[in-house]
């Protein structure tokens, strides 16, 4: 029995001792990977990856490899390319290891490569860590760069239970995005706090504009059955929904439809249909006469004419602005027939201050242009390729980077 035992002993420890080989083994190997390359491109990283094995290197093995490309070209883009290869190749210990590092060392990396490991984190479930890379981060922001990074950070904070966090930054926010980060923020109170904690979050979200999306919904729905006051909540809820006049899409609807059904029929009975107003039918608020839509062909033609006419053609001095030339779609096509790259992002930016609502005067929309600007140079810090249409003097004028 003894001999067995010292036997298996001896087994184990032969096993550490090749596991600890096989460490060091692929720690040189990804050193030596690199260190002789003089570019870090996409696919010298892949083939560089390709020729080690998935395995969990040390942090002082990424502050060696970290050295071997500080001073190279491009060497900002380095960490998050090799995210990604390493992901597209199924090396998991390599992905966490990179995480770990970037967590054991944030200040000697960018905010592109905390931003993609801030993602990675999320995926883990690992919202302890996303917290404190995420304080370490926006501390180090200036004013310029919390605007242009504040949504995304508001999505981050948004799938974590300190998704309260972001609640200061709504003030960063132009009135275009506040509505979209609301919702975000409403997710994730549905998901990590109380219901009650939920409907005083959707009250902040406007009427008709502001109907939270089929997630929201589904998460709170699922926590009703559990809660002591479920109907003073629900009650809240429609209520809710009723005051801020919000019309959900057809899968909410189902959901909220199939729920009260799943319920003792004793309870609730839903049915989902629509009513077809009578022609003497009126409004319940005005108690006026309401006239009924006939769906008529010609009538339909008509719509489709009206639409063209103000939301694609323009009409008058407001939204001439939105009108296309056949010059300017001319040029367009002409300046797109040259590129031989794709872009990570473009903006038309007349159309944008459309869909913002701001004013077509420099003297009110200088605040918007300033937002741009910031986005701008959040894109050139980062690398990534941007083109901005805009018009001066009747020219349209393509700017990319």
């Amino acid at each position: 029995m003894l001999f067995f035992r010292n036997v298996l002993n001896c087994r184990n420890i032969f096993v550490q001792m090749l596991a600890r080989i096989s460490t060091a083994h692929n720690h040189c190997d990804l050193v030596q990977a690199f260190a002789a390359r003089q570019s870090f491109s996409k696919p010298d990283l892949q083939a560089a990856l390709e020729s080690v094995g998935d395995f969990t290197p040390t942090v002082e093995s990424f502050r060696h490899l970290y050295h071997i490309v500080e001073n190279q070209p491009a060497s900002g883009s380095f960490w998050p390319q090799f995210l990604t290869v390493a992901s597209e190749l199924n090396r998991p210990l390599l992905v966490r290891a990179v995480s770990d590092f970037v967590l054991d060392s944030p200040a000697l990396h960018n905010n592109a490569t905390i931003m993609q490991v801030l993602r990675l984190l999320i995926s883990d479930n690992r919202f302890e860590d996303v917290l404190s890379l995420y304080q370490f981060m926006f501390h180090r922001l200036t004013d310029a760069e919390q605007k242009a990074f504040v949504f995304e950070l508001i999505i981050i904070l948004g799938q974590t239970p300190y998704w309260e966090n972001a609640l200061p930054m709504l003030s960063l926010m132009g009135s275009g995005s506040h509505v979209n980060a609301l919702r975000v923020l409403c997710d994730g109170a549905a998901r990590f706090s109380s219901p009650k904690t939920v409907l005083s979050m959707m009250e902040r979200l406007p009427e008709h504009t502001g109907v939270p999306n089929d997630r929201l919904f589904s998460n709170l729905l699922s926590r009703f059955p559990s809660m002591s006051d479920l109907n003073d909540r629900l009650d809240e809820l429609l209520t809710l929904m009723h005051r801020k006049h919000w019309i959900v899409s057809e899968n909410t609807a189902l959901l909220l439809a199939t729920w009260f059904n799943s319920q003792s029929p004793q309870s609730y009975r839903a049915t989902l249909n629509v009513k077809i107003l009578e022609s003497n039918a009126k409004c319940p608020i005005c108690n006026l006469r309401l006239p009924v839509f006939q769906a008529t062909s010609e009538r339909i033609s008509g719509l489709a004419a009206e639409f063209y006419q103000k939301a694609l053609k323009g009409s008058g001095k407001d939204s001439l602005y939105l009108t296309t030339t056949p010059d300017e779609l001319h040029t367009m096509n002409r300046f797109l027939a040259d590129q031989t790259a794709p872009f990570d992002c473009v903006i038309d930016f007349l159309n944008l201050m459309h869909q913002f609502g701001i004013p077509f005067e420099p003297q009110k929309a200088g605040h918007f242009i300033c937002e741009v600007s910031d986005l701008l140079i959040w894109f050139e810090r980062t690398s990534y390729r941007y083109l901005l249409i805009c018009s001066v003097t009747n020219i349209v004028i393509f700017i990319d980077k």
